[in-house]
């Protein structure tokens, strides 16, 4: 009776180890499966590592105005504590995962846009900054969108146009939003953003009206 229930004890264990080893060689063809859909080079360009961060980033504008209309301050810091990190580490992951496109380039740089956009109007709405300042700091950003345009126009080409400038400016845009919810040096710091806006569109408007056009090709 022993011996025979040994058996059994052993056949379920065996048994048991099967199934476990099934589901492990199951889940891997899955997996394999889904690595090989996602390497093909139309899903790969919207869906990867890189543009999943610049999402989350995405979808929290709506917090940031929230936080400043019900004085939620210190969730804002947080928010945007956040969102400057994985801004500074997406081009990294991009890179690290080989994913790095034209769509991924304009979605970060829609990401920053809108939450730039959001989170100072709702700050000047709402009493955390002087409108005046966040009117002249928009425009200014809306100028230097503007001359992306022109160089698109001008060099047939999205991309290839790195401002190490524009990306300090984002960075200070993005501490000058924690101060605005920390109420700290408010003013100076919106100065120092205009400042820096006004002799970054000056920068990179002379880069780009002196950059090479686009070469037609003799047909």
């Amino acid at each position: 009776m022993v011996y025979g229930y040994n058996c059994l004890k052993i056949e379920a264990v065996l048994s048991f180890d099967l199934q476990l080893s099934n589901l492990y060689f199951l889940t891997r063809y899955f997996i394999q499966i889904i690595q090989i859909k996602l390497m093909d080079s139309k899903i790969k360009k919207i869906i990867n590592p890189a543009n999943f961060l610049t999402f989350t980033r995405f979808i929290l504008i709506p917090v940031f105005v929230w936080a400043f209309a019900t004085k939620s301050n210190w969730v804002g810091v947080f928010l945007i504590t956040y969102s400057g990190f994985i801004d500074g580490i997406d081009g990294k992951v991009a890179r690290y995962f080989d994913c790095s496109t034209t769509f991924g380039e304009f979605f970060d740089a829609i990401s920053d846009a809108f939450l730039f956009l959001a989170a100072f109007t709702a700050a000047a709405i709402y009493g955390y900054a002087n409108p005046l300042h966040v009117a002249i700091f928009l425009i200014l950003g809306v100028i230097n969108a503007l001359g992306r345009v022109i160089f698109v126009k001008k060099t047939g080409r999205v991309t290839n146009f790195r401002s190490y400038a524009s990306e300090i400016l984002g960075a200070v845009s993005f501490w000058t939003i924690a101060a605005l919810y920390l109420d700290f040096y408010i003013k100076p710091l919106m100065l120092v953003l205009i400042t820096m806006s006004f002799m970054i569109v000056v920068h990179d408007y002379y880069r780009i009206l002196t950059y090479p056009p686009l070469e037609k090709k003799n047909v």
